[in-house]
């Protein structure tokens, strides 16, 4: 059965029409209609193991810093409790501390920039940086 689909520059289409199931002809299957296909699909991927080798896992480290922006020079530390301090030479104005602090972030922790992003605290001087490690 074929539909007949008229457009404004007067050109015919022929689209093949859906057959319900209920009308299907006795040799044909059920397992072929779009859903079940569909179905049977996602089992095989469901299904297949994944090794540990072919998936790299990357955790994600989420510290907490504190900024002090406009300083003599660009520095990270770790304090006693656990937190990072850090000294940046970047005034707070349009971002740029934010950069320059995703960038020193990076280099401590040997990781490219994209790697690192600030979860909350953008406006503030108490951050929480993520960093995504391989």
């Amino acid at each position: 059965m074929l539909r007949t689909v008229q457009s404004a520059g007067s050109q015919t289409n022929a689209l093949p029409r859906r057959q319900a199931p209920s009308t299907l002809s006795a040799g044909a299957s059920p397992l072929s209609s779009p859903k079940s296909c569909l179905l049977k699909s996602r089992q095989s991927y469901a299904a297949s193991p994944v090794s540990a080798e072919s998936a790299p896992k990357q955790r994600m480290r989420v510290i907490q810093v504190k900024v002090k922006p406009s300083a003599r020079e660009s520095a990270l530390q770790i304090l006693e409790d656990g937190t990072y301090s850090a000294s940046l030479k970047s005034p707070p104005v349009d971002g740029k501390a934010n950069t320059e602090l995703v960038s020193l972030v990076a280099k401590y922790f040997n990781t490219p920039k994209s790697a690192v992003t600030i979860k909350s605290g953008a406006g503030a001087r108490m951050k929480l940086v993520s960093i995504a490690t391989p």
